[in-house]
């Protein structure tokens, strides 16, 4: 549809790790790229979930939404979202057995958890008038 903006996650690879920079300069040179949004653009909670939209300085989980590469294409911004490079330090412990995990899980609420289910490989449509300017 003309006019109509695409986008497609960028997931964090990995857990428990602070979010040292990201680097969408090769994401951002591919025509048809319109720009990525991140926590420093979007602050605070959805309403809906009562979560972060995206990691805000630290991964909790393998998959959570860390920015959104918006293309005038869905292929394009598929593409492109691949191209964006996370840069991570201070990796935590790995959940590695089941009562660790469990623990963990007990920590979250059930709001989280289901964005957790429901955002991964996923995307979304989005029109140029709720585009915040940069």
């Amino acid at each position: 549809m003309q006019g109509t903006l695409y986008g497609a996650y960028v997931l964090a690879d990995q857990a428990n790790a602070q979010i040292t920079a990201i680097d969408a300069s090769a994401a951002i040179a591919l025509p048809g790229v319109v720009g990525i949004v991140d926590a420093s653009d979007i602050t605070g909670v959805n309403s809906g979930l009562q979560a972060p939209v995206f990691a805000e300085g630290k991964t909790l989980y393998h998959g959570q939404p860390v920015a959104l590469l918006v293309a005038n294409d869905q292929r394009l911004a598929y593409k492109a979202a691949k191209l964006v490079k996370v840069v991570y330090s201070n990796q935590g412990p790995l959940v590695l057995t089941l009562e660790v995990r469990l623990n963990i899980i007990a920590n979250l609420t059930f709001k989280h958890l289901c964005r957790m289910l429901l955002i991964k490989n996923h995307s979304m449509t989005i029109r140029p008038n709720r585009m915040a300017p940069r």
